[in-house]
């Protein structure tokens, strides 16, 4: 059986410019946020990710931020 995918929002932050930036992820939904965490620091190494959650848009105090390019 196939894995579902879940969208998961994502709140960065740019070690090297100090920005702050959203982005977005489409993963196996089975996934632990802290893995999600994990996995996306180790594939972006100047970004920390922030804050972290389920759905395709962040909350609205964030969605002015714009997005990893």
């Amino acid at each position: 059986m196939k894995n579902m995918e879940a969208t998961f929002w994502l709140v960065v932050y740019n070690q090297e410019t100090r920005d702050f930036f959203n982005d977005t992820l489409k993963l196996d939904r089975e996934l632990d946020l802290d893995k999600i965490v994990e996995d996306y620091e180790n594939k972006n190494k100047k970004y920390q990710v922030i804050h972290v959650g389920a759905g395709e848009l962040p909350p609205k105090a964030y969605r002015s931020l714009k997005y990893v390019t």
